[in-house]
């Protein structure tokens, strides 16, 4: 009796599998960088079968592999006022999707799903696809955490050295671009964790909640 039972299972799992289709990726939706040092800009994309896709154009690339919807390459090809110099965003055809926001001499780091890219000198933020999720409308935006990111329009940068702050009053968006608390501390800290963050409002040091309230004083 165990036998035939064994034998039923077996047949089973045997039929299944043989009409099961295991996913691999394909050519175009797996690329590889590759580097022609005869170039002086020499990094493309190739596909699985070593066929060029992308020509060998940029100074770098990143990442290695082209899984995604874009990816990052450094065009040196136009002019420094050109949106399309330096580091950029390109897709699976070669097209210009968007320029990145540079931060720590690369292209901004992609948390809680986005990053931050510029637009006629605003910031917004892009998700991996290249989708611009939140419109470049604001002279600056930190990073999301916990959900929620710092902005500000009146600010200014002052340079400090090899690094540089932002001055003005900032307030907190969603990860959908809405305003939850209105610009007004001088300065936002870390900006949120575990939903709460230390701000300054009118030269008073505190902490808030994600509505803006005030829930107590800060050394």
């Amino acid at each position: 009796m165990k036998q035939i039972t064994l034998f039923v299972i077996l047949c089973f799992l045997a039929l299944n599998c043989k009409n099961k289709t295991v996913s691999q990726p394909t050519d175009k939706a797996f690329l590889i960088a590759f580097e022609d040092t005869t170039k002086q800009f020499g990094w493309g994309y190739k596909d699985l079968k070593g066929q060029v896709v992308i020509e060998p154009q940029y100074a770098m690339v990143q990442p290695d592999t082209f899984s995604d919807a874009i990816v990052f390459a450094f065009d040196k090809r136009h002019d420094m006022n050109d949106e399309k110099h330096g580091w950029i965003a390109i897709n699976k055809q070669n097209q210009f999707v968007l320029k990145p926001f540079m931060y720590d001499n690369g292209p901004d780091y992609i948390q809680e799903g986005l990053f931050r890219f510029v637009q006629q000198d605003k910031m917004g933020f892009a998700n991996i696809k290249g989708e611009k999720v939140i419109p470049a409308k604001y002279i600056f935006v930190a990073p999301f955490s916990d959900g929620m990111a710092a902005f500000c329009n009146d600010c200014q940068k002052k340079e400090m050295g090899e690094h540089w702050l932002m001055k003005g009053l900032f307030g907190f968006i969603d990860n959908k671009g809405n305003e939850v608390i209105p610009a007004q501390f001088e300065d936002i800290g870390l900006g949120f964790e575990n939903g709460k963050a230390t701000v300054i409002k009118n030269g008073q040091k505190m902490i808030i909640n994600q509505k803006g309230e005030q829930i107590k004083e800060a050394k």
